[in-house]
């Protein structure tokens, strides 16, 4: 079976964190930044803003904190098949790594944070002013009270003229 995308995710925290040295700036810096990049996809993972229906996204968050168990998951939302529950996690599982980047994980273990980032930002479309801000004070700026529409299409199903 394959390995989900947060797994993996899990798996890469672990092996960064394993691997960090105990001394010398530089080293302890660039771990540093991998381990901030992977905590900043796993925030994004952690927020499921990417999943659209609450059912699904109420029994992925019950799978997550519940150590990537189908069957626990099956068995709190009264699925009679764990087959059920392994399509529905695959299936989000897929397209989130799709969104953030099917190659991110490796990027950043690789030490090509940068090169990561921009593949997630622009695949998650999130924090659409770091192009106008240093990163570290984007997440000083203030949330916007209103969605942003991204298509002509969603902005005319909210705003149907009447003529």
């Amino acid at each position: 079976m394959r390995i989900i995308f947060p797994k993996k995710l899990a798996l890469a925290i672990r092996q960064v964190k394993e691997s960090f040295p105990k001394d010398g700036l530089e080293e302890i810096q660039v771990e540093q930044n991998k381990l901030d990049a992977l905590m900043e996809i796993v925030r994004y993972v952690n927020k499921m803003d990417y999943i659209k229906s609450n059912t699904v996204k109420e029994k992925f968050s019950f799978f997550l904190r519940n150590k990537y168990s189908y069957k626990l998951t099956a068995d709190k939302f009264n699925e009679s098949h764990v087959n059920n529950i392994e399509v529905m996690i695959s299936r989000v599982s897929k397209d989130l790594e799709r969104m953030v980047g099917k190659e991110i994980i490796e990027l950043i273990l690789a030490g090509k944070v940068s090169e990561a980032m921009k593949v997630f930002r622009a695949g998650t479309m999130s924090e659409p002013s770091m192009w106008y801000f240093l990163p570290e004070v984007v997440k000083y700026l203030p949330e916007p009270k209103f969605e942003m529409f991204t298509t002509v299409d969603e902005w005319t199903s909210v705003n149907r003229l009447d003529t």
